[in-house]
């Protein structure tokens, strides 16, 4: 019987050893083994640039390295960044100098400074232009983009996608063509029309398969999960993010793969699952922090408060005494850090929320003097942000009206482009029926003038034979 009892044991103790990592590992599987792919690229171009001779070339190699910092670590950015600009002058080197500059801008965007981002795309954009660069002038204007989207000025961030969008269709760019759908998306997005959000995306994603290019259907499969994120529809969540999840990682993509993580961390908290939406936010952070990612860390830190909170205010999870005090401290120190960080970063209303829902926890813990002070500060912002929400209205409007006649103009390029590979279509076969039909022409002349020239044949050798059939008579005739 003690037997029994011992092997009983350890048959549970091996089933919860199973049962337990893959209560972690429904979406991601084993996440440790993720590396920066900035640090990644950053170790082959270091070797790179130090056997490089030609200073154009080590000038390419430092803004390569610039760039791939530009969302994850400001300070790397903007020194490598300076380094490629210095140089650049030095040589007396435009290309390289426009490059430097743009580089400047998307790590400033990245840390918040948007209005100085615009100032150095200004110079990039007019640098490219002399240079008549077509295809990096498409580039700058979706930094523009990006950056009045941020502004939120949804207005100018539509216009400039736009530009570049017809640039890229003029040249017959899908990746480029790929990239905007992927941002006007996102535009969309901003503004609640999650449907034509995800139209955006589906179409960026059925170009993206179509040519094989690994790096957007990785983002366009996380985009298109969290929309059904926010249509809770888990199940389809759940699947396009694991999708995005395994991408993520053959790219070696830690950024978006910790963006990913803290999405799945949302998705959780909206299902009541407390315990995976922890696990995954907190796996979430744990990477932002080794990347040194401000925007990260603090949004990671809004949903680990948000998380706490909801466990403490939710009646069926039971918490009481000691965890539900330790629940409700935690969730102040995470939502402190984040307010603290969005107002560094300028992201005012985000800074307004986090505010908002960091007074709801004071008043739950009792301490109405913090909740109403720190409510005050959320309504001064607010009221900072109220002249703001009629341009707002307005730009979303005007946004909307040249939403709907770019997508009529999408619409009818597609159908013209529809209409021109039918045509295509149309005149290859006519080809091939043409070709087949000469082919059957000749065939049938060719055996009709071999039949002619045969019966032609014919006739003479028969000719001949008579002919010499008479001579034979005579001959016999003649003879005694």
């Amino acid at each position: 019987m003690t037997k029994l009892i011992i092997v009983s044991v350890k048959v549970f103790f091996i089933l919860f050893l199973i049962v337990i990592p893959s209560f972690s590992q429904e979406v991601i599987n084993d996440s440790t083994e993720i590396v920066d792919h900035a640090d990644l690229v950053f170790d082959s171009l270091i070797t790179k640039l130090n056997a490089e001779t030609i200073d154009t070339s080590k000038v390419n190699i430092i803004n390569k390295i610039a760039w791939e910092y530009a969302p994850t670590n400001f300070e790397k950015s903007k020194r490598f960044a300076d380094s490629a600009l210095t140089l650049s002058k030095e040589i007396n080197w435009e290309k390289g100098k426009a490059f430097a500059l743009k580089n400047i801008g998307e790590a400033l965007r990245y840390n918040g400074r948007v209005e100085e981002s615009l100032e150095k795309f200004e110079i990039s954009l007019n640098i490219f232009r002399k240079l008549n660069l077509e295809n990096e002038i498409a580039r700058v204007y979706n930094d523009f983009g990006l950056s009045y989207r941020h502004l939120t000025e949804l207005t100018k961030s539509f216009e400039f996608h736009s530009k570049a969008l017809s640039i890229y269709e003029k040249r017959n760019d899908l990746k480029g063509i790929i990239k905007v759908y992927t941002y006007l998306g996102n535009l969309v997005y901003q503004i609640d029309e999650i449907d034509k959000a995800l139209n955006y995306y589906q179409k960026a994603l059925n170009i993206s398969n179509e040519i094989k290019n690994r790096s957007p259907i990785a983002t366009l499969n996380y985009n298109i999960g969290t929309i059904y994120r926010r249509k809770n529809e888990y199940s389809k969540a759940l699947k396009y993010y694991r999708i995005a999840n395994k991408k993520f990682k053959e790219l070696n993509d830690l950024n978006n793969y910790s963006n990913l993580l803290g999405n799945i961390g949302n998705l959780y908290l909206r299902k009541g699952d407390y315990g995976k939406a922890l696990f995954y936010c907190k796996k979430a952070l744990e990477f932002n922090e080794r990347m040194e990612d401000k925007n990260g860390i603090a949004y990671q830190n809004a949903n680990l408060g948000e998380i706490k909170y909801t466990m403490v205010i939710d009646s069926s999870s039971q918490i009481t005494g000691k965890e539900r005090n330790n629940l409700i401290m935690e969730s102040i120190d995470n939502l402190k850090i984040s307010s603290s960080m969005f107002d560094e970063l300028g992201n005012r209303i985000q800074q307004m929320e986090d505010l908002i829902l960091l007074s709801k926890v004071y008043k739950e813990n009792g301490n109405y003097f913090e909740a109403f002070n720190t409510l005050e500060e959320a309504k001064k912002l607010d009221d900072s942000l109220k002249t703001k929400e009629v341009n707002k209205a307005i730009e979303e409007l005007e946004f909307q009206k040249n939403l709907e006649i770019k997508e009529k103009e999408i619409e009818i390029l597609n159908k013209d482009n529809s209409y021109q590979k039918n045509m295509k279509g149309l005149l290859i076969g006519f080809a091939v029926f043409l070709i087949l039909f000469l082919c059957i022409i000749v065939y049938l002349y060719n055996s009709k003038h071999k039949r002619i020239y045969q019966l032609e044949e014919d006739i003479k050798q028969r000719k001949e034979a008579e002919e010499a059939l008479v001579e034979d008579i005579k001959k016999l005739n003649k003879s005694p």
